[in-house]
């Protein structure tokens, strides 16, 4: 990714590890979704707010592609990085890039893909324009 919106740390733990040490590969997707809130974050939102009324406004994944690149070791140092791809009416798709901070080596990269909703108290869904 050579121009990325956000860029986001965090050292591989061992609980995103298997039994040889080695990141599992469905700790890819939790490593983004915590770049994604961080980013929210960063600029004064949230993935998940609830409205006075009880409305839940939030972000649900609808879709993701991983290309898992090289393994990735307990106690590594990470850069996830998160861009742009394209917005639509009430939705978004990230794509992003996962590297090590100390060899700058990419591990994984990838899209997914958000849309914005609400859900009233009553279970009615609606979208809501990218924000």
């Amino acid at each position: 990714m050579t121009h990325p919106d956000f860029e986001y740390e965090r050292r591989v733990a061992f609980s995103d590890t298997d039994m040889a040490g080695i990141a599992h590969f469905t700790s890819v997707l939790r490593w983004v979704e915590e770049a994604e809130a961080a980013y929210r974050r960063e600029r004064g939102g949230s993935l998940c707010v609830i409205e006075p009324d009880g409305t839940l406004v939030g972000w649900p994944k609808v879709a993701v592609n991983i290309g898992y690149v090289s393994p990735v070791l307990f106690d590594e140092v990470l850069v996830i990085s998160l861009g742009v791809a394209r917005d639509g009416k009430t939705s978004r798709t990230w794509r992003f890039a996962i590297r090590k901070k100390e060899t700058g080596l990419e591990t994984a990269r990838g899209e997914f893909t958000v849309v914005h909703i609400a859900r009233a108290p009553d279970g009615t869904v609606t979208k809501r324009p990218v924000v």
